[in-house]
């Protein structure tokens, strides 16, 4: 467990705990002698690739890892792609002794295209993140002030949004996970008057699972909602509505094109949004696999909003960075499309 917590700080390429059992105590108590490697103080990446969600896409970015004695972190980066484009810096500070524990104050500009509109906004974040015995929590403040359009609707708005999220998982293996399960949950919103232009409240949660049928094969499953209680919903920008389609939603339908409509059929994303997958994936030559998958969703403006449902099968590859996927989906509920092809990498869940 000590070699693993210090390998989960990011400070060393290499922890090795050594029994020292010469100078065993008369307690009998085993000292132990821990040996590190520091990782570089700095680190720069330059990276290309292709998504279907996103297209084509570039990145770069630098972390200063140790910019003080006590391991205050600076990460910078940006990425440019077909459907969005960000650039982020982030300053981060240590608390305490367990990974992910900090303090974090963060600023982004984004511009993303959707389906029927685009959105620019700009924002900063103050967070404190802490880890309460199994579940991690983070306690954030975000202001942003977004330009966007949706099919006839333009929309500008400041919002002050405190939040509030947790994070729980239980893996076999982080990067390809066999057996395991991960819960994220997330409760946020804004106040009219309170420098937010609008008053809502927003809750989201993902559900993620993974079980073994065999000893070459796994079941995966993912449940998604979303909930919006808002003011006056035409006030809301594009961020804060739901939509699905695209890799990590209902495949067979693209990115975020599914939800309601307004009078000339321009998706302008709705309050409510629910997606579930199920997916067989088994191991059919080294590491190389292939899977069937369901998957049913949509976003719209009641609890209930109207579900789509897209059917495929897929092609994996077990790399070191995760599993690598090639996926052909059939929307059921659009006669216009034969099939779509997905392409993108699953870490863990």
């Amino acid at each position: 467990d000590a070699q693993f917590a210090l390998s989960d700080l990011e400070y060393f390429d290499s922890v090795e705990m050594v029994p020292d059992r010469e100078h065993t105590g008369e307690d009998r108590q085993v000292p132990i002698i821990v040996k590190t490697t520091p990782r570089a103080p700095r680190r720069y990446e330059v990276g290309v690739g292709y998504g279907t969600d996103t297209g084509a896409r570039i990145g770069a970015g630098a972390e200063f890892r140790r910019l003080t004695d006590s391991g205050h972190k600076l990460r910078l980066e940006s990425r440019l792609s077909e459907v969005k484009n960000t650039a982020r810096g982030e300053y981060r500070i240590p608390l305490g002794i367990r990974p992910g524990e900090q303090v974090a104050l963060a600023g982004e500009l984004t511009q993303e295209r959707f389906e029927d509109g685009e959105s620019r906004k700009y924002g900063i974040d103050l967070s404190l993140s802490r880890t309460p015995g199994e579940w991690q929590r983070r306690l954030y403040l975000t202001f942003t002030h977004e330009q966007s359009q949706l099919g006839l609707t333009e929309q500008q708005a400041n919002l002050l949004m405190p939040g509030i999220s947790f994070n729980r998982s239980e893996l076999d293996d982080p990067i390809y996970t066999r057996r395991g399960w991960s819960l994220f949950a997330d409760l946020h919103g804004g106040y009219r008057g309170v420098i937010s232009d609008v008053s809502f409240a927003q809750f989201r949660t993902v559900l993620r699972g993974a079980y073994p049928v065999t000893r070459r094969t796994r079941l995966l499953g993912r449940y998604e909602f979303g909930a919006s209680a808002v003011e006056d919903f035409g006030e809301l920008p594009a961020s804060q509505r739901y939509f699905a389609g695209g890799d990590q939603s209902v495949r067979g339908y693209k990115y975020q094109s599914l939800g309601p409509q307004d009078s000339n059929g321009n998706v302008i994303g709705g309050r409510f949004l629910t997606v579930g997958s199920l997916e067989l994936e088994t191991r059919v030559w080294d590491n190389w696999g292939a899977a069937l998958f369901y998957d049913i969703g949509g976003a719209g403006d009641n609890p209930g909003p109207k579900l789509y449902q897209g059917v495929g099968v897929g092609l994996r590859y077990r790399a070191p960075v995760g599993s690598i996927q090639l996926d052909v989906a059939h929307p059921l509920d659009d006669p216009e499309t034969a099939v779509r092809l997905h392409i993108g990498i699953r870490v863990g869940l």
